[in-house]
């Protein structure tokens, strides 16, 4: 038996940072997001003998590790992977597990937790564990804070495997509410057909790495306003009011360039020409500092964002919203 996973990725509107355990402890906080078509996907075959065989391939990159499953040691090689297997492989057995993305490593857009999601799918379809998304959420979190020592929020791990567009709160004992946004279909639509997505640079740094510069230099009074500015646009969302959802995002980026590490020369000259070519706002996503951005565009001025930043070397994801989250099947 071959077992596959998929489990999508995100795009965050706003509120992001808030889910930091160091913020959102102290004040609570909330995100606006949507899962997308973009995805990570897993293999898993079991094997004959007590070996872990892992794969992973993004972007023309391919590692591999062949590792004891009942012994596993971190080596900075596919401990992501290792992390879930110590976890949920109780007897031991051996496997051969395959990760592919759709997406380059360091995107922004969640690729790290859509990766364990995929994972840990396939070892609660294999073991029939009955795992709940939000167990799963939960897990995810867990393994890639206290395994990993990764410094991650709680929005990621909760939008890759629910889907869909949602708003979600963390209060301040991190517990999450995830309700789905009560946008139109209309505006549904037309957040599909004019939201330009772009891969921008490489991001030198790694999520966590920057993450802690900008807690380090952020003030709290910038992560209240992150945070005013998440429940904005979700308001602006559901009321259809779609220039003020753009002026939102343009807020938040604002805000998150005070923090450090979030923009570079290039990237301030990407965002300028995409608002310059008709966009009402946007932002880069995740940390920043490289990775991928998106832009709201007004109508009929998408193509003329994409031609902009395209001159400028940024490459144009086509997308739509994934509503299925992680799933599993067999072959």
């Amino acid at each position: 038996m071959i077992l596959r996973s998929r489990a999508p990725t995100r795009i965050s509107f706003a509120g992001g940072g808030t889910d930091l355990p160091e913020i959102a402890k102290v004040m609570g906080g909330c995100v606006t997001s949507g899962a997308i078509t973009k995805y990570v996907y897993g293999t898993m075959k079991e094997r004959g003998n007590k070996k872990l065989v892992i794969a992973s391939q993004s972007s023309g990159k391919r590692e591999k590790e062949i590792t004891d499953a009942s012994a596993i040691k971190y080596n900075g090689r596919l401990d992501l992977v290792k992390s879930v297997a110590e976890e949920l492989n109780k007897d031991g057995l051996g496997f051969e597990i395959t990760l592919s993305s759709d997406l380059p490593r360091h995107s922004g857009l969640g690729v790290s937790a859509a990766a364990y999601a995929a994972v840990i799918a396939l070892f609660d379809g294999f073991y029939k564990l009955g795992m709940t998304r939000r167990e799963m959420a939960e897990l995810a979190f867990t393994l890639e804070t206290e395994k990993l020592n990764n410094r991650v929020g709680k929005q990621d791990q909760y939008a890759v495997v629910f889907g869909g567009l949602n708003f979600m709160e963390f209060d301040r004992s991190m517990n999450v509410k995830i309700s789905p946004l009560k946008a139109s279909k209309k505006i549904v639509e037309y957040l599909e057909k004019n939201l330009a997505l772009f891969y921008i640079a490489e991001r030198k740094k790694t999520a966590g790495t920057t993450i802690s510069k900008q807690l380090r230099s952020g003030s709290l009074e910038a992560f209240r306003k992150t945070k005013e500015l998440g429940l904005k646009s979700r308001e602006a969302l559901e009321r259809g009011d779609l220039e003020e959802f753009g002026n939102v995002m343009s807020l938040v980026w604002r805000y998150k360039k005070t923090f450090g590490g979030a923009t570079t020369k290039s990237i301030d000259k990407i965002y300028g020409a995409a608002i310059n070519a008709g966009a009402y706002g946007g932002k880069i996503s995740g940390a920043g500092g490289g990775g991928c951005g998106f832009w709201l565009c007004r109508p009929h001025k998408k193509q003329g964002v994409i031609d902009a930043l395209e001159k400028k070397g940024a490459v144009h994801i086509p997308f739509s919203f994934d509503f299925d989250g992680v799933k599993t099947w067999e072959e």
